[in-house]
């Protein structure tokens, strides 16, 4: 709704858990290069060390592809993002039938990339609060495999868990990164058992 009444040609989008910095916005003005996205920088409010464990993961920053030796994310992260509008028009915007807060940003992007390039603009960061604890971690997690499962079968792409590494190691993030794996393949399992049983369902009832 919100950005469907915009009267901007740029969608600016961040979430209600981010704090932006003073280059949220001029950080996407140094990346301008004709591209349809920006993805934007997300590093953690707080140096606990499940948000430090976060970043050194790169969690909110996506997997990249490269052209002509140049980064491009493979989608993008509304945490912190800038979208033309026009572009969203023409990919009919987010996919509302995703009813969780997982896999809706993959998917855009996913979309987005069929029409135009994407590209990063490192310089524009927000800072996301991940106080949330070990709880929210483990919520976090099991909902983006949730997510995953559900484009696997959208998009008809491989997405299970792959066992995790932590980028930097110690005890901490080896217990992490093997929490982070668990949640994600439980969240991923449930979904496409979900998933089946409403075609199962749907088919029963044809």
């Amino acid at each position: 709704m919100g950005w469907k009444n915009a009267q901007g040609d740029w969608i600016l989008f961040t979430d209600s858990d981010c704090v932006p910095s003073e280059t949220w916005i001029s950080g996407y003005f140094e990346a301008a290069n004709r591209s349809i996205g920006y993805a934007g920088n997300v590093l953690p409010l707080h140096q606990d060390p499940i948000s430090k464990y976060y970043e050194t993961q790169g969690t909110l920053i996506p997997s990249r592809h490269y052209l002509n030796d140049v980064a491009h994310p493979d989608y993008l992260v509304t945490a912190n993002c800038l979208i033309w509008k026009k572009a969203l028009e023409l990919t009919d915007g987010f996919n509302e039938s995703l009813k969780i807060a997982a896999g809706e940003d993959i998917d855009i992007g996913f979309r987005l990339r069929e029409i135009g390039n994407l590209s990063f603009a490192w310089d524009s960061l927000v800072f996301h609060d991940f106080s949330d604890g070990l709880g929210g971690f483990i919520k976090r997690f099991y909902r983006y495999g949730k997510g995953n499962g559900t484009l696997s079968q959208i998009f008809s792409l491989d997405m299970r868990p792959r066992e995790i590494k932590p980028q930097k190691k110690g005890i901490l993030n080896s217990i992490l990164a093997k929490i982070q794996y668990t949640s994600l393949l439980g969240g991923y399992y449930s979904s496409i058992c979900l998933n089946d049983t409403y075609s199962t369902h749907s088919h029963t009832r044809l």
